[in-house]
């Protein structure tokens, strides 16, 4: 799997890769229908991003046109763990 590292005009350093789905698993992966076929992610600390549908040729392209989708990208918030008696308010964020 390819992986690049951009610098975008903050100098901050973005981690860019493609993440797919298996056409067959043994697990149950319940995936939104976007992004079945694949998206590009870019991550820089603790910050993330997801673009979709993957761009054909992503990891080919100049460091520009990668900063442009990333530009395009949906900001993805930090995923919220819920133990099942514990209510909303009191819920960390990981």
């Amino acid at each position: 799997m390819a992986h690049r590292r951009i610098v975008d005009k903050q100098e901050q350093v973005w981690d860019v890769w493609a993440v797919t789905t298996p056409v067959v698993s043994t697990r149950r992966i319940l995936v939104q229908a976007d992004l079945q076929s694949g998206w590009l992610a870019f991550q820089c600390g603790e910050q993330r991003r997801r673009l979709a549908p993957l761009p054909v040729g992503w990891d080919e392209m100049s460091d520009q046109a990668l900063l442009g989708l990333m530009d395009q990208a949906s900001p993805i918030q930090p995923r919220v763990m819920r133990p099942a008696n514990v209510t909303p308010s009191s819920a960390a964020v990981v």
